[in-house]
């Protein structure tokens, strides 16, 4: 009986992947060379942020604010006073409305009844004190006091006042100030120049410009200022040193020109009308150091104080600054006070121009803005609270 043939079963040809035999090493197919892999997607970081500086601009026309003006000095008349509260909201509108930093401009925002209210209630004082000065003026003196006691409430509740109802980029400014530091700083403080002799001044100056600046903020971003105190009283002291100068010099010529005067009882008016001109180049002297003052101090102010991460940067000169109100005066007085509008824009725009923002990274971001109800309670508070005293 013949066998059947010895034959291999049949090999499926294309054998499952997990069943396949590993291949002899003989018989290995040729290295493939390895594909790499995709680069990863390109990340989109924020661009950068831009750090160019940002002047100040103002934009404002005498002729333009002359219309304002005078609108608002007719109504003033007419009303008895009553109109200046509306007046003063258009002036500030308008002013904050033309002053701008990167493209856009201040808003203000106040209600004239809130300031309204807080002028009657300051006119009503005055009136009272001085119907007392003329027929109690004992009652009146002990008014004084306590009225003394109230200024430091009534400051804080003005910067509250103006700052919660000015904003930039829609996001309100807002001061944070309490008053019992008020109280530290306009009350107490200024007890000790007197008792320094005037040497105080410059550290009083110091504190309540950092005490107004510091406890100021725009939205949540805060302010923040630290003066050098060796800086300020360099100001300070040059300045009373040529105001010591100019008093001794004024008292020399003085009385040099009476014994002049006694020595010769007929000698013509020249003497007089000599000192008469040197006594206002004294007065002018004096003027010209306040003002070289106020520059130095606005300067060394602003080119200290932080928004958050933002700096400043202020260019005033008091060379510059001594035309602008030499000429100012001399316009006002030459057209019988129409000149005002100008004189007003010409300063504005001098102290715009002057003022220079440092960004530190964005202009504005999320983190600088409150709430919307933050936002409208602080409005809310600030007209039915905080009363505008004119300050």
């Amino acid at each position: 009986m013949s066998e059947p043939p010895d034959t291999d079963p049949p090999v499926p040809p294309y054998p499952p992947a997990d069943d396949r035999p590993p291949l002899p090493a003989d018989e290995a197919p040729a290295d493939v060379p390895s594909i790499a892999p995709p680069p990863p997607l390109p990340r989109f970081a924020p661009p950068p942020a831009d750090l160019r500086p940002r002047p100040f601009q103002f934009t404002g026309d005498g002729a333009e604010y002359f219309r304002i003006w005078i609108v608002n000095l007719l109504l003033s008349v007419a009303t008895l006073g009553i109109y200046s509260a509306w007046a003063k909201v258009r002036r500030l509108r308008y002013f904050y409305g033309h002053t701008s930093v990167d493209g856009t401009a201040f808003g203000y925002h106040a209600s004239p009844i809130a300031i309204l209210k807080g002028r009657l209630i300051a006119y009503a004082v005055l009136i009272l004190l001085a119907v007392l000065q003329q027929f109690a003026p004992i009652l009146a003196s002990v008014i004084y006091f306590p009225l003394l006691m109230l200024t430091p409430i009534i400051l804080v509740r003005a910067f509250r006042f103006s700052a919660a109802n000015s904003s930039y980029r829609g996001i309100r400014f807002a001061f944070d100030g309490l008053e019992r530091d008020a109280y530290a700083v306009f009350l107490f403080l200024p007890l000790l120049v007197p008792l320094t002799l005037g040497l105080a001044y410059p550290y009083v100056a110091k504190r309540q410009r950092e005490f107004f600046v510091a406890e100021s903020r725009h939205g949540r971003s805060q302010f923040g200022l630290e003066l050098p105190a060796g800086r300020v009283y360099r100001i300070y002291l040059l300045a009373a040193l040529v105001m010591i100068v100019l008093f001794f010099l004024g008292a020399f010529v003085f009385f040099a020109t009476i014994g002049l005067v006694g020595a010769r009882p007929d000698v013509d008016a020249g003497p007089p009308l000599a000192l008469f001109v040197f006594a206002m180049a004294i007065y002018a002297g004096m003027g010209a150091t306040v003002v070289a003052v106020r520059a130095a101090f606005e300067n060394l102010s602003w080119n200290h104080t932080m928004l958050d991460q933002h700096r400043f940067e202020s260019r005033l000169k008091a060379r510059h600054l001594l035309w602008l109100y030499a000429s100012n005066i001399a316009l006002i007085a030459f057209t019988g006070g129409l000149a005002v509008p100008w004189a007003r824009v010409r300063l504005a725009r001098y102290r715009a121009e002057s003022l220079t923002l440092l960004p530190g990274g964005p202009i504005a971001t999320e983190a600088m803005q409150g709430s919307e109800s933050d936002a409208a309670t602080g409005a809310e508070l600030s007209d039915a609270m905080d009363l505008d005293f004119g300050l």
